[in-house]
């Protein structure tokens, strides 16, 4: 697979998180559940990977919007401008309109699209359609740190090219308010399986797998700025794997 199919294989964004309110799970006493939580989050969020190469740097921005749209319907869209030091003519452009239903104040269940574009210097714009399915999960929270999870389910294909690539992607976020209690550090880690391809030269297993760090900061009641840096580590079929360096910006709007 080329270096641009393979960048078309490991495009995301992180949806922001639809619940407010939490389980509470009993402190850990002492004092010392900071670093007895953090210690191995941190560990499996940035593990080490087999022998990489050809490393990326990049930029994205994003604007996302999410909220009640009457009753118990949720919506939500996304646009993402991504930008990378490799042979790009314009940047990469990320769209996701999705619409969701809540289960219960700490689940919910969403249905969507997404239309990835590409633009290689020397080859045809690489358009990528997704649908995708998800569950959304608040798991509750042990002293000030909040646990949210996301399992999506998406099927990819992409124009002019025959085959269709079903892909789970597994998140665990933690988000733990800093001593301000207005900004939150936040933690997360999700690794990418494909479960079944009959696109030729792609290959079902893990695909790649994202871990991010950084801080989310309110700017009004209902829009905060979230920002840090994403480690990708992509795993490729016939070419040395991938270690990609992002530093992601994302505003985002809940109404």
């Amino acid at each position: 697979m080329s270096k641009f199919s393979d960048r078309a294989l490991g495009l995301k964004l992180l949806m922001p998180q639809m619940s407010k309110r939490c389980i509470h799970v009993q402190h850990v006493p002492n004092g010392g559940w900071r670093r007895k939580l953090l210690a191995p989050l941190l560990i499996s969020a940035f593990p080490a990977h087999a022998s990489a190469s050809e490393p990326d740097t990049e930029y994205w921005a994003g604007v996302s919007a999410s909220g009640s749209i009457g009753g118990h319907w949720l919506g939500s869209a996304e646009i993402s401008v991504r930008s990378d030091d490799a042979q790009m003519r314009q940047p990469t452009t990320v769209l996701r309109p999705m619409i969701g239903y809540q289960l219960h104040k700490n689940a919910s269940v969403w249905i969507g699209y997404t239309r990835v574009e590409q633009h290689p210097d020397n080859g045809s714009q690489i358009a990528e359609n997704r649908l995708s399915q998800q569950v959304s999960l608040n798991l509750g929270k042990i002293g000030n740190a909040h646990f949210s999870a996301r399992t999506r389910i998406e099927q990819r294909s992409y124009e002019k090219v025959h085959g269709t690539a079903w892909r789970i992607r597994q998140q665990l976020r933690l988000a733990m308010p800093l001593q301000s209690d207005r900004a939150s550090f936040i933690i997360s880690t999700e690794p990418y399986f494909t479960l079944r391809t009959n696109i030729s030269g792609s290959n079902s297993g893990l695909e790649q797998w994202r871990n991010f760090i950084g801080v989310n900061v309110p700017v009004t009641k209902s829009v905060a700025l979230e920002a840090g840096y994403l480690n990708r580590y992509i795993k490729r079929r016939n070419a040395p794997n991938r270690v990609d360096h992002i530093f992601p910006v994302t505003l985002s709007y809940r109404f």
